[in-house]
């Protein structure tokens, strides 16, 4: 079993091989971020509202414990990728240690 880890302390992540390794703090609503395709589509969201004018810190949520994440099977992540849906986590970089 796993410690319970304290709200203060950042999280580990890294790949199945090991070789990429970092940690990223927990959500903080600090940095401002334009609206990602995962929460309006591209080419059919005026510009105005995917610059999110408001500041809504989309990436935050389950009441600020967690990252937003999605999967996308566009075209160009499946051929980035080479596989048929590729999962995302929304951290900005501001969040990564």
């Amino acid at each position: 079993s796993h410690p319970i880890e304290s709200a203060n302390e950042p999280l580990e992540a890294f790949c199945a091989c090991g070789n990429i390794r970092f940690h990223i703090t927990r959500p903080i609503d600090g940095p401002r971020r334009n609206f990602p395709d995962l929460v309006f589509p591209d080419k059919t969201t005026d510009e105005l509202v995917k610059r999110n004018p408001a500041d809504k810190k989309w990436w935050i949520q389950d009441n600020g414990n967690k990252y937003l994440a999605g999967t996308c099977a566009c075209r160009s992540c499946r051929l980035i990728y080479e596989f048929e849906v590729q999962a995302w986590t929304f951290v900005p970089r501001a969040n990564i240690i």
